[in-house]
């Protein structure tokens, strides 16, 4: 329920929503688990974000490149997602994983 509430409050608009939430924290026993729902709703809810009509658009190319070049040096590791957006400008989801804080 809780991998399901999260992507209801990312998914719409790709985030650019107000209720959006920036990141999770997780108790690391319920990690595993945690990190699979969201994979799995990802894929089957939203197909993976493969097409634009799966997920939208950002609204302009500075806001696609600001938010691609946020995963640039999180530090973090990806755990799904496309963690060169900052070069190939591929923005899907991204979970990644222990991020400085900082990043």
């Amino acid at each position: 329920m809780a991998a399901n509430k999260v992507l209801f409050g990312k998914m719409p608009n790709l985030g650019q929503v107000c209720i959006a939430p920036d990141y999770i924290m997780c108790h690391e026993s319920k990690l595993k688990r945690f990190v699979a729902q969201l994979k799995k709703q990802l894929k089957d809810g939203y197909n993976d974000c493969k097409t634009p009509e799966d997920s939208g658009k950002i609204i302009n190319d500075f806001h696609h490149k600001r938010l691609c070049n946020l995963l640039k040096d999180h530090g973090g590791e990806v755990l799904h997602g496309n963690d060169s957006a900052h070069t190939d400008f591929k923005l899907t989801p991204t979970i990644v994983l222990n991020p400085k804080k900082d990043s």
